[in-house]
């Protein structure tokens, strides 16, 4: 029976699946937006890091699946 993703000797799937949680936190002074913070991981809980940037969030979802195409194109804060 071929492997799941269809690529008998492919060493990474084409596909995979992570969850991602995003929460605010509060900011000690008043006035200030709350910053957001994530996490992405594998679904078993074997891997999860964290991030909070979308730079960081790129690298993170580069390193676990191999791709190489990912770019970051920082902006500025709406």
């Amino acid at each position: 029976m071929p492997p799941a993703n269809g690529q008998s000797g492919d060493p990474a799937p084409r596909t995979h699946s992570l969850l991602m949680r995003l929460w605010s936190e509060s900011r000690d002074f008043e006035g200030l937006a709350p910053v957001w913070r994530g996490s992405l991981s594998t679904l078993d809980g074997s891997n999860t890091q964290y991030f909070d940037d979308g730079c960081a969030l790129c690298a993170i979802v580069a390193e676990c699946t191999g791709a190489t195409t990912m770019r970051c194109a920082r902006e500025q804060p709406l």
